[in-house]
């Protein structure tokens, strides 16, 4: 007894330790800064004379006149004002974590331009957003009637457009002396699809908790996680949001149904000592699983030691990138994984090749990317395995 008991704690220690590890690299342990440098009370988000040049090519000099508030010259004349949102928006988290970003007004209070400072949002959202023209939306608008223009996410990009749009909001409306936190509007919309949501997670629950009653529905219950979980919701569970998650902590407003969803997919398994998420709710899962059942003649019998020992290159795969995350090698994670091919607007080339190629695998072999390749379902797979010794 003593002896299972110590391999369960050792376990559970290395995983801590490894978490901590990735926070230590990544600079912050979420969201908790452990640089150990010291630094301001309220950390702002820096700038250099090229983004300033990128909003007022002519100015010459600036000046701090409030805290992220700076007037911007040429000589003697005054060019306007620049506005900085962090670090009163530096809650606000896209996709991946804070969207920092510049606000120009010229000296007549007209909006000219906005510029995002550096941050760590996925490459491809940020390229969809700035080709989409969304921070060339507030141009031209006159401070005194901002507050009444409405400006629209990027379909593909929600988290990140929605983030930088109320990085402006917050911006602009704290230079006004208006109230920043503004209440936002009931969207019908958002209801509804989050509504769906929810009804796939107690869907796939039961599921989970009662197979063989609900066998003949699996089918469906799979497809609508799919449509719904997948293609409309657009948010699954990923390692770029683990590693994210534990560098830059949890945005709950935001992204309150993917936590709840992880969350459950690893006190499930405890208890169960079942697989919950990869067997019932992931939606390329549900994808594979489908487009096996499609083929009923041209199944691929992989032999049995090999079948064995893939289940290897699942474990090496999440050991080598851990080991990378760990010593500070940092990479766009949204291309090693499959799942942002259901935003298709903004994945990437690599990211739809590696979706389509195990889809097209997985009619001859049953989930091939889940059991031997994703490091995902690897780690819900060490948690589910943390206490249970042999």
């Amino acid at each position: 007894m003593v002896h299972v008991k110590l391999i369960q704690t050792t376990r559970a220690l290395l995983l801590v330790l490894i978490v901590v590890a990735i926070g230590v690299r990544g600079g912050s342990l979420l969201g908790f800064d452990l640089s150990f440098d010291p630094k301001e009370e309220t950390p702002i988000a820096k700038f250099n004379e090229v983004d300033v040049k990128n909003l007022f090519p002519d100015f010459t000099k600036i000046e701090e006149v409030q805290q992220s508030v700076y007037r911007v010259y040429d000589g003697e004349k005054v060019l306007g004002t620049l506005l900085n949102s962090s670090p009163k928006a530096d809650s606000i988290v896209g996709y991946v974590n804070s969207t920092p970003l510049l606000v120009a007004l010229d000296a007549q209070n007209m909006i000219i331009g906005v510029h995002l400072l550096p941050n760590r949002e996925s490459p491809d959202f940020i390229a969809k957003i700035v080709d989409n023209g969304l921070l060339e939306r507030w141009k031209g608008t006159p401070l005194i009637t901002f507050s009444s223009l409405d400006v629209d996410g990027v379909s593909g990009a929600t988290y990140s457009s929605q983030a930088i749009i109320k990085n402006v909001q917050i911006a602009v409306n704290a230079y006004a002396s208006s109230d920043a936190r503004q209440q936002e509007k009931i969207d019908l919309f958002n209801v509804i699809k989050w509504s769906c949501a929810v009804a796939m997670l107690i869907a796939s629950l039961l599921l989970f908790f009662m197979p063989a009653r609900l066998k003949k529905f699996r089918n469906y219950i799979l497809l609508f996680n799919l449509l719904v979980l997948g293609f409309w919701v657009g948010d699954t569970l990923s390692i770029n949001s683990i590693y994210n998650w534990i560098i830059g902590g949890v945005q709950l407003s935001t992204r309150w149904f993917i936590v709840l969803v992880l969350v459950i997919s690893i006190l499930i398994p405890l208890f169960t000592q079942k697989a919950f998420y990869c067997s019932c709710l992931c939606p390329y899962g549900a994808a594979q699983e489908l487009t096996h059942k499609l083929n009923r003649k041209y199944k691929l019998e992989l032999p049995l030691r090999i079948r064995r020992k893939l289940p290897l290159l699942r474990e090496c795969i999440f050991g080598i990138l851990v080991f990378l995350l760990c010593v500070g090698v940092v990479f766009d994670l949204t291309n090693i994984e499959p799942f942002s091919v259901f935003m298709f607007q903004t994945a990437s080339v690599p990211v739809i090749i590696l979706a389509l190629s195990f889809i097209v695998l997985s009619f001859f072999i049953p989930k091939p990317w889940c059991r031997y390749f994703c490091p995902t379902g690897q780690f819900l797979e060490i948690i589910r395995k943390l206490f249970i010794v042999k």
